[in-house]
Formats: C-alpha cells, structure tokens, sequence
C-alpha cells in the first residue's frame, strides 16, 4: 500500500521518479472498512426511547422482527441483525 503513490509505469519509483516509492504492507497497515448507510437513517433523541419505526422490507426476509409484522419495531436491534446476516453470508460462507 502506498500512502504517496507510486509512478504508473514503475511502482518501486514515486510520481516524479526521483526515488523509491515509500509503502507499507496490508500487515503493517491493515485496511479498514466502514459500514455505510445508503440514505435511510434517522437521527433519534437519546430521551425519546423505545425508538420505533415503520417497517422497510429489505432483500432478507429472516429477520426475527418482521416475522410477528405489527407495524412497528425498534430499528436497532434489525440493524445488528443485518449487519450479522451480511458477514455470515459474504465472509463465513
């Protein structure tokens, strides 16, 4: 990984190619990898809790919470849910 990048047609050599390109390995500077939000979140008030919400139907099915559909459920808890189900399906399988 190259922090400074390195020059198109040669990756030991900076961009100028006046010297050797500084870089580390994934070891040394392991990646890190951020959850995004695809425009769906809310901004709750700490004292408003239980925070419910409507339910919005994703692509999995299996969550525990949609299963008893009463129109409403804490969004939190599905979240963790998905997050979870995501890592199992991508990664562990």
């Amino acid at each position: 990984m190259y922090p400074n990048m390195y020059h198109p047609s040669s990756i030991d050599e900076t961009p100028d190619l006046k010297g050797d390109a500084k870089h580390y390995t994934r070891t040394a500077r392991p990646t890190k990898y951020y959850i995004i939000d695809f425009g769906l979140s809310r901004k709750y008030n700490p004292s408003d809790a239980p925070f419910l919400e409507e339910i919005i139907f994703g692509g999995d099915r299996t969550v525990p919470e949609f299963q008893d559909f009463d129109g409403a459920c804490d969004p939190f808890p599905t979240d963790v849910y998905y997050i979870g189900s995501a890592i199992r399906a991508q990664i562990l399988e």
